[in-house]
């Protein structure tokens, strides 16, 4: 697995899907629930490439 898949299972426990994508995986998402996911793995990658911690 690689870092940005962990970070990517981490968003989704966060934000409350990950049960959903263990049951039906990441197709098991809405459109909505898929952008925020990709959205927020965006904004963290981000902080962590300019040294900022992960908000």
């Amino acid at each position: 697995m690689t870092r940005e898949d962990i970070l990517k299972l981490a968003i989704a426990d966060e934000l409350g899907y990950l049960e959903t994508v263990r049951q039906d995986g990441w197709g098991g998402l809405t459109c909505a629930q898929s952008g925020r996911v990709g959205g927020t793995m965006t904004r963290r990658m981000k902080r962590l490439k300019k040294g900022l911690p992960p908000v």
